[in-house]
C-alpha cells in the first residue's frame, strides 16, 4: 500500500500552531498572552509546557522544558532551556542546558552548558561565575579577562557578602551561643539566611538601577 503523503503532511501541519490559529484549551495563560510566531508545544502531564521547536517574538515565559527554536525578546522567570538561539531579552531565572545566547541580561540562575556568543555581557550580566562549570583561572592575565571574564564577582555577589557579613557580625543576628553545642543558627535555617541575603541584595540593585555591573 503506497504512503499517503498528503495525509502526512497534513498530521505534520496539524502539530503546529500558527499565529491566527485558535489557542489548545489547555494552553495556559501566560502561554496564551507571548507574542508567537509559530510554535510545536507539548502540555505535558500536570500541565507542563514542553516547547519543542518555533518562534518566540515576546512575553514572559513562566515554566516548562524549551528543547529548540528562535527567542527574540521577553522574560524568561523559571524552567530549563535545552536547545535553541535567544537573541535578546531578560534572563531571570532558570536552568541552561544547552543552545547559543546572543545577547541580552543574565539576572540569576545556573549555567550548565551552551554556546555564549555575547563576550561585552560577561562583565554585566552574564551566568555566575559559580554556575558555568569548573574552569582553571590560574594562569588568566588581564587579557585574558576579555575573553573569560566569569572570575569577577559580580555585584550582586559582593552585596550578598557584605549583606552575610553584617549579619553574622551582630551578636543578636542569626548565629548565636548555644549552651549545648556552641554557636548555632536562631530561629533560622541557613537556607533563609542565604535567601535574605540574595533578597537584600537585588531590592539594593533595584534601588541603584537594576545593573549587575560595577
Amino acid at each position: 500500500m503506497p504512503i499517503d503523503l498528503d495525509k502526512l503532511e497534513r498530521e505534520a501541519t496539524d502539530q503546529v500552531w500558527r499565529r491566527g490559529d485558535s489557542y489548545p484549551a489547555d494552553w495556559p495563560e501566560w502561554l496564551r498572552s507571548a507574542d508567537i510566531e509559530w510554535c510545536q508545544v507539548e502540555i505535558a502531564e500536570g500541565g507542563k509546557v514542553v516547547w519543542h521547536d518555533g518562534i518566540w517574538n515576546d512575553g514572559a515565559w513562566l515554566d516548562g522544558v524549551w528543547c529548540d527554536g528562535i527567542w527574540y525578546d521577553g522574560g524568561w522567570h523559571g524552567g530549563e532551556w535545552r536547545g535553541g538561539a535567544w537573541c535578546d531579552g531578560i534572563w531571570y531565572d532558570g536552568g541552561w542546558h544547552g543552545g547559543e545566547w546572543h545577547g541580552g541580561r543574565w539576572r540569576y540562575g545556573v549555567w550548565h552548558d551552551g554556546v555564549w556568543l555575547d563576550a561585552e555581557a560577561w562583565r554585566t550580566d552574564g551566568p555566575p561565575d559559580d554556575s558555568i562549570g569548573e574552569t582553571d583561572m590560574s594562569e588568566t592575565t588581564e587579557t585574558d579577562a576579555i575573553e573569560y571574564p566569569h572570575h569577577d564577582m559580580y555585584l550582586r555577589d559582593r552585596l550578598a557578602a557584605h549583606v552575610i557579613q553584617g549579619l553574622l557580625a551582630n551578636p543578636s543576628g542569626p548565629i548565636q551561643a548555644n549552651g549545648m553545642c556552641g554557636w548555632d543558627f536562631c530561629n533560622c535555617t541557613i537556607e533563609q539566611v542565604a535567601d535574605l541575603a540574595w533578597l537584600i541584595a537585588d531590592h539594593m540593585l533595584k534601588a541603584r538601577g537594576g545593573s549587575n555591573a560595577d
